[in-house]
């Protein structure tokens, strides 16, 4: 495009000086004009991109093969339309500095900007990212957050599990899911899925504020993590209300960690322990 336009520029000049019928005072005043207004090409103002709040950084727009729209993510792109973003299938950005489409590529192929996108691209998921520790998992056919030496991947979970994970529980495809608590998707989440000692997955963002106000998971009730040392605390702590107690009553408790009904004697306070983990994960 920029050499189309150069050679236009060239040949508007050439004419000029070789009009026998100007000056040369009014050929320098026609070059004048012809300069200025490619200088006020130029010189026009940035289109104005909508921020991104996943990928605030990212210097260009993906246009999606559907519905030819451009978005400055595929998250964005979702979240405004009734069709996913097919992120392998990507036929044409824009660059957001120059606003010239162009193939998928880390750099502007316009050569008067030249920009680089993002420090990271693959170009088999279109991933532009700022982030140097990203890798490309052929098992999910995705990239993710790094560094790679960190993670393996989990062919029943179909997912990219920490390496300091060791003989964690899972279900197939234990990924393919929402996370319980945003309702984002976990396969293709931006940065990293906690696996819960129960087998089910939330985002790890999320995890970090669900575990400030809550010890279950949000969709079994099951104990995320062991908590035989603080049921221990609490059964001490509580010792004496654990001791009142109205035979008179029998009531039937579950435990959320075991799985299996207990029958125990009616609590005032509503404290009751299972009679076989002697945990206080009941309902």
């Amino acid at each position: 495009m920029n050499d189309i336009f150069e050679k236009s520029l060239r040949d508007d000049i050439k004419k000029i000086q070789m009009d026998p019928h100007l000056s040369p005072t009014e050929k320098q005043n026609q070059i004048q004009i012809v300069l200025r207004n490619r200088h006020s090409v130029n010189q026009q103002p940035r289109p104005v991109v909508p921020d991104c709040q996943f990928y605030p950084n990212r210097k260009c727009q993906l246009q999606c093969i559907q519905c030819k729209k451009f978005y400055h993510c595929r998250f964005c792109h979702n979240d405004n339309e009734d069709h996913k973003f097919d992120r392998h299938n990507v036929d044409f950005i824009r660059c957001n500095e120059c606003n010239v489409t162009q193939s998928p590529t880390q750099h502007c192929q316009n050569v008067d900007c030249d920009i680089t996108f993002s420090q990271y691209y693959c170009n088999v998921c279109h991933l532009y990212s700022d982030h140097t520790n990203v890798y490309h998992c052929d098992g999910c056919g995705i990239c993710r957050k790094g560094p790679q030496e960190n993670f393996q991947h989990c062919n029943k979970c179909n997912m990219c599990i920490s390496v300091s994970v060791k003989d964690h529980k899972c279900f197939t495809n234990t990924f393919e899911g929402n996370c319980a608590i945003c309702g984002y998707g976990l396969f293709d989440m931006i940065g990293y899925g906690s696996l819960l000692q129960c087998g089910h997955a939330i985002h790890s963002s999320c995890m970090q504020q669900y575990i400030e106000s809550n010890y279950r998971c949000p969709l079994c009730k099951k104990s995320i993590v062991d908590m035989s040392a603080t049921w221990g605390n609490l059964a001490e702590q509580w010792k004496d209300a654990l001791l009142i107690r109205d035979d008179r009553k029998i009531v039937t408790k579950y435990c959320n960690d075991c799985c299996q009904p207990f029958d125990n004697s009616f609590s005032p306070f509503m404290l009751y322990q299972c009679n076989s983990c002697k945990g206080f994960n009941v309902c």
